[in-house]
């Protein structure tokens, strides 16, 4: 791997920090895009010291320890300027309740240049497109760029294989498993309740009580929203990876 790449992958872990959100305003998720394409238009033109400038303190620490000689910095103002969206959807934005950090979920696109993104990669002139997350945090009072995350094609994020509802005796009773993650969608089925839950990279079919169930298990069926991040004990499915039959259920609703 590039020791560029490779470097904003691990910083990716860096401030990967759990938010208690909060709605967002929409100047400040507005000043958040105008401060990322800032950013974006200080790299393109090869502005390395403004572009640290608009970065966080404790990024900026990580990359000024790594960006030792001009090869490095070549290397990684090269990969920072392939990976400039095109064009930017913004899915969800959530802000700390604190007030300090913020992070908007995007869909970014980009047309693959004449020369391509190397042997393997998308033809010349067709439109790739990803996941992205932009973490932003507050210096001294001022909003600064943390890490932009690029995740996979929305299209491809692998899932259970089928979302249809499977008796019990499909799942493996003597099993016990556990994801987390956050909330991708939510349906409310007569025989069951179905959730989404996207963990890591994957999507999970998880299936639990219907929605008068819930209420006894002390779930508020209104607190099962997109982003909300849960926690599901339960069954493993016997022939599907991403299945789980739900046991019990926690919710962090998002306020």
């Amino acid at each position: 791997m590039h020791r560029t790449a490779a470097l904003l992958l691990a910083l990716a872990g860096f401030l990967a920090l759990p938010l208690q959100p909060a709605t967002m305003d929409p100047d400040l998720k507005k000043l958040l895009l105008d401060l990322y394409d800032r950013y974006n238009k200080t790299i393109q033109a090869g502005k390395l010291e403004a572009a640290l400038a608009l970065r966080s303190a404790d990024v900026v620490k990580e990359l000024r320890h790594e960006l030792k000689t001009p090869s490095d910095v070549q290397g990684f103002l090269e990969f920072s300027q392939a990976t400039i969206p095109d064009n930017l959807e913004v899915l969800h934005a959530a802000a700390s309740k604190d007030g300090t950090k913020a992070t908007l979920l995007t869909i970014a696109s980009k047309k693959v240049p004449p020369r391509g993104f190397g042997p393997g990669g998308p033809p010349p002139g067709s439109t790739v497109r990803s996941e992205l997350r932009l973490e932003f945090a507050k210096d001294n009072g001022a909003w600064k760029l943390a890490l932009p995350s690029f995740g996979v094609d929305p299209d491809k994020v692998p899932s259970c294989q089928s979302e249809s509802f499977d008796p019990i005796g499909n799942y493996d009773e003597i099993s016990n498993t556990s994801l987390g993650g956050a909330i991708v969608r939510v349906a409310f089925e007569t025989q069951c309740t179905l959730i989404i839950v996207r963990v890591v990279d994957e999507n999970y079919c998880a299936y639990l009580p219907n929605r008068e169930e819930l209420r006894k298990m002390g779930v508020d069926p209104a607190s099962l929203t997109s982003y909300a991040a849960v926690e599901i004990n339960g069954r493993k499915h016997k022939s599907d990876p991403r299945k789980i039959w739900g046991d019990n259920l926690k919710v962090h609703p998002e306020e």
